[in-house]
């Protein structure tokens, strides 16, 4: 099988299609549903002691 200068150059044409791709994708500006900022936020106000610990969810579930 011989590779000609063309075809790794229309190879590499596709893969950087498929890079800009990824990155538009990577760059969208996404943002989360209000019922889950929402969560974040409850969360956050709950105190510390309110949460199971480490050490007690392997106890419970091993």
């Amino acid at each position: 099988m011989q590779i000609t200068l063309e075809q790794v150059h229309k190879d590499l044409e596709g893969l950087k299609k498929k890079v800009d791709h990824i990155v538009d994708l990577l760059e969208e500006p996404y943002e989360l549903a209000d019922d889950v900022q929402e969560e974040i936020k409850q969360s956050k106000k709950r105190s510390k002691e309110a949460f199971v610990s480490q050490e007690e969810m392997r106890a419970e579930f091993g």
